[in-house]
């Protein structure tokens, strides 16, 4: 059945818009796509009335395209711009001689003129003959140390392997002589490095440490079970005393029953929240001055990529600190930070020290798998793009104006929150309440108060008030947890500044929630705002988890990349779309 075009220009469309998924008419993504162009251009201020323009043409796509789109905006916009194409000749056989073809044809095309540059003129060499010069690669041709390429005995590996992390230790200032240390150990390989090599430094250069090893139970069964056998193992080994603490304990649930609850793609969300706090725990029940975590080099590295690739700019700073903690609270320190994993590996591996390997059997869903898999391939090229990637999170300034949260505690738990009440006990409160989903995505505070308020009132209307008709009529209405949602018979409610209201009685059905001038005047809705002021919660809050957590995410932000929390499509019957939905 024919799609028509989301402009309401009349035509079918005939593709959907990558960028913002809006269904087109070729001639109005023709539109949308220069009109973007134009603005970045106008709003950049790239060019002024009678420039010489050269246009940078390999005879590509990305050349082309620029070619086409700034002679059709030249002409469309008078911009009063010469513009020509400059194109390098490299001297590479069946690739740039070729391609050059193509730009003396966008040249005719475009009606430019073409100054083409070679490699052979200006250097004397083609690129043809400086490969025959230097080989495909320009590193060393034997396997050395994955981090810098030295050729190293395995005796001078595990020196420099573990002075490394003694400068770390030292030059971060992480533990005090006579302090008591908790090694999170999950069986894996970097916690059980992690204690190996904190034991050796420690007896080598009397760090007058006392060590410990704390375990988290999360009920993975096949995984966390078989893992623990490890680290007791572990325990044996390195004459360390062991904690475990398990989910069921502390909440109640495992991450097994949470899974059946929630399905497989928000689970390292839960996971990731309860873990942090169940270390939090077990650290103030072993009354210790620092948790040490094997946080590697690669796992900051991906969640640098992460952050960025999330635009969360709160936690880009914060997840390249070597000691993390507020105030108040045991501090957290990564005595690995850089050290990489495959250096990790190798020293387990020739130390034959014991650790379990196999994966948890939820990762394959986490978000960090796709910054991991981007992180691995760029590695291959360029081995120490992990600590460049390093080193630009420690550099990366914020603007002043940017407004990051502030750690504090919960109050209802006490442990450390950036709100009122903390990610676990918003997750904790979902599950029990048999509605998993609260407290998943940016948007979590209102959908979960929203939840809450619908809840109530379902309840009331349920056959003799009961809770279980009352979640079923929820779980029914799919709906009912978004925070703009429109119902036949209903209104609109929309939280602005931290007081959900409720809108009645627009007449035009446009795309306003709640602000086009045909809405009456919002009238508060005095339940809602008693909950939003119960939990000191505001639509624009987000709750700040730890930056990432070992061998999992810190949150899943999968639902609302394809939420527009503020604006999506109309409630109403108009068909038309909100104003920034296509991009310009």
């Amino acid at each position: 059945m024919p799609v028509p075009c989301r402009t309401g220009c009349g035509k079918n469309a005939v593709l959907k818009r990558p960028k913002t998924g809006d269904a087109l008419c070729k001639d109005c993504f023709y539109w949308a796509f220069e009109t973007e162009i134009h603005f970045t251009i106008t709003k950049g201020e790239l060019f002024n009335s009678g420039d010489s323009v050269a246009i940078a043409a390999s005879g590509g796509k990305d050349s082309t395209v620029l070619a086409h789109v700034i002679k059709t905006l030249n002409e469309r916009y008078d911009y009063g711009l010469n513009l020509m194409l400059l194109s390098i000749d490299e001297g590479i056989t069946g690739y740039r001689d070729d391609s050059l073809e193509t730009v003396k044809r966008n040249r005719d095309d475009y009606d430019m003129s073409l100054k083409i540059l070679s490699y052979k003129d200006l250097y004397g060499w083609t690129m043809d003959e400086i490969v025959a010069q230097i080989g495909r690669k320009n590193n060393c041709t034997f396997c050395g140390r994955p981090k810098t390429g030295d050729a190293l005995c395995k005796d001078c590996f595990y020196w420099a392997f573990e002075t490394e992390i003694h400068f770390t230790i030292t030059k971060g200032e992480l533990f005090n002589s006579g302090d008591s240390v908790a090694i999170a150990a999950s069986g894996g390989k970097d916690s059980t490095v992690l204690a190996h090599v904190i034991k050796t430094l420690n007896e080598r250069y009397d760090y007058g440490l006392n060590l410990m090893l704390l375990s988290i139970d999360e009920g993975i069964t096949g995984y966390r079970d078989d893992s623990l056998e490890t680290v007791k193992r572990n325990r044996d080994d390195y004459d360390m005393s062991l904690k475990i603490l398990s989910y069921k304990d502390l909440y109640g649930w495992t991450m097994d029953e949470i899974v059946a609850q929630i399905g497989r793609k928000n689970n390292c969300t839960f996971c990731g929240v309860f873990r942090r706090q169940a270390l939090d725990r077990g650290a103030a029940l072993l009354g210790v001055k620092c948790i040490a975590t094997g946080h590697n080099a690669d796992d900051i590295a991906e969640t640098v990529l992460m952050n960025v690739l999330r635009g969360d700019v709160a936690r880009l700073k914060r997840c390249t600190a070597i000691t993390t903690g507020s105030e108040g609270t045991i501090p957290r320190v990564k005595p690995l930070k850089y050290s990489y994993e495959k250096e990790i590996v190798m020293y387990a591996h020739y130390k034959k020290l014991v650790y379990f390997s196999t994966e948890c059997v939820f990762a394959p869903n986490a978000y960090r798998g796709h910054a991991r898999a981007l992180l691995k391939d760029m590695e291959k090229i360029r081995p120490t793009c992990i600590m460049d990637i390093i080193y630009s999170g420690e550099t990366m300034s914020i603007k002043e104006q940017v407004s990051l949260p502030t750690q504090g505690v919960c109050t209802r738990c006490n442990f450390v929150s950036s709100q009122a009440v903390c990610k676990a006990c918003v997750l904790l409160e979902g599950l029990n309440k048999g509605l998993p989903k609260l407290g998943i995505g940016k948007s979590s505070k209102v959908k979960r108060i929203l939840a809450e308020y619908d809840l109530k009132q379902a309840q009331e209307n349920a056959p003799n008030g009961s809770l279980e008709n009352a979640i079923k009529d929820l779980d029914d209405d799919s709906t009912s947890q978004l925070p703009n949602r429109t119902k036949s018979g209903t209104s609109n409610n929309k939280a602005e500044n931290g007081v959900l209201k409720e809108t009645n009685n627009c007449t035009s059905k446009n795309c306003c929630s709640g602000k086009c001038s045909n809405t009456d005047k919002p009238v508060e809705n005095s339940k809602i705002n008693t909950l939003l002021e119960q939990y000191g919660l505001d639509e624009t809050s987000n709750e700040n988890t730890d930056e990432y957590t070992h061998e999992g995410d810190s949150i899943e932000n999968g639902d609302d990349l394809l939420i527009n929390d503020d604006e999506d499509t109309c409630g109403g019957s108009c068909g038309k779309m909100g104003s920034l939905q296509i991009g310009f």
